[in-house]
């Protein structure tokens, strides 16, 4: 009998850990677009038990609300798809996110037409690379680079991404501020004038200059003195994306405290901090988001499963791992075991990239449904 009532225990205790993971599906721009879309992602969470949405409402620097700081995306001129779906999902017992794509701006495709975008009103606030050409002068064929994106270092940009979340959190009532590229594409960028004096003013060298001139630097500095510049150069553009992390979390928490704020952030821990100056696991542990969103996009079950141990293992803080169902909707047997992975490591939660990728995958939603549902 004893036995009987510490199983029933168990598979109570059990239930209620599977009822505590947080689920999330992230919902690209383009089905922000018309109410039957929204209403579709909504209907979709909902049969997934899914908990919260990430609605992308500023991709590009276009809003999908209305907005004194961007130009509305191209919709019916009297539709605000955020407040649409805010009411929407309340509805239907679901928390809405705003997920804003901090940095990348415009495109290499096209350039914006509205004179209000910040593409034409201000190119210098965009990134420079090693070479000293600005990012806007790139050509489409640099596949590498989603988009043109903002130098986070300059302080009138600083100025301009807090403006984009006050506006949000002031005049919507979302559950959630979710920030993506937040960072460097790779550490070739970031070489503004700015940057560059304020660097050479505190360490005596211009790291164009050392870029453009290794082996005169290697004899200068010698192989350390040119590994430590580098390092502090490195560091110096790192400290300036947490500084725009910490500027945006203390702007929502002086307006709305118990708002959320997460990040969408690269899986690698080590190549996200050295190569794309992101340090999420120190966004983290100094309370500056509420959770992260690690990116593990992979096919592979068996790099995913070392990933998420080795994020659990080295980083503290509330985690929900973000999946690339996308990637798997002819294999959906592979996105749920990477589900079940995940539970089985002990992670808060997980994210699926996304409604637009598995909305018309008949096979992959019934599995979902079966592991989710």
């Amino acid at each position: 009998m004893k036995r009987l009532v510490w199983i029933v225990v168990f598979l109570l205790a059990l239930g209620s850990l599977v009822q505590a993971e947080r689920r999330g599906l992230w919902v690209v721009r383009d089905a922000l677009t018309d109410k039957e879309q929204i209403d579709r992602a909504i209907n979709l969470a909902r049969d997934l038990g899914i908990d919260f949405l990430l609605l992308q409402v500023n991709g590009r620097g276009e809003a999908y609300y209305e907005s004194a700081l961007f130009p509305k995306a191209k919709l019916t001129a009297d539709f605000d798809p955020l407040a649409y779906a805010i009411a929407q999902s309340r509805r239907a017992g679901l928390e809405v996110h705003a997920w804003v794509n901090l940095l990348t701006m415009g495109s290499f495709v096209y350039r914006p037409q509205d004179p209000r975008h910040v593409l034409n009103q201000h190119p210098e606030w965009f990134m420079v690379d090693a070479q000293g050409n600005n990012i806007l002068t790139y050509e489409r064929g640099n596949t590498y680079l989603p988009a043109p994106m903002l130098e986070p270092a300059l302080p009138e940009v600083q100025a301009f991404l807090r403006a984009m979340v006050r506006e949000l959190v002031e005049n919507y009532d979302v559950d959630g501020i979710h920030l993506d590229y937040v960072r460097y594409p790779t550490r070739d960028f970031g070489y503004s004038g700015q940057n560059r004096s304020a660097f050479a003013k505190e360490w005596g060298v211009d790291p164009l200059d050392l870029a453009g001139r290794p082996d005169y630097w290697q004899g200068r500095l010698g192989p350390e003195g040119c590994e430590r510049i580098l390092a502090a150069w490195d560091g110096f553009r790192r400290d300036k994306v947490t500084e725009l992390v910490r500027q945006i979390s203390l702007e929502i928490r002086g307006l709305k405290p118990d708002l959320k704020l997460s990040a969408a952030v690269y899986g690698d821990l080590k190549d996200s901090r050295e190569e794309r100056l992101q340090d999420w696991g120190k966004w983290l542990a100094d309370g500056l988001l509420d959770f992260a969103v690690p990116m593990l996009y992979s096919t592979s079950n068996l790099l995913v499963d070392s990933q998420v141990q080795q994020i659990l293992k080295s980083t503290a803080g509330t985690l929900y791992i973000g999946l690339g169902a996308y990637a798997l909707v002819d294999e959906p047997e592979k996105l749920v075991d990477q589900i079940q992975k995940v539970r089985a490591r002990g992670a808060s939660g997980v994210v699926l990239f996304s409604f637009n990728a598995i909305v018309d995958h008949p096979r992959l939603l019934a599995l979902l449904q079966q592991v989710l549902g």
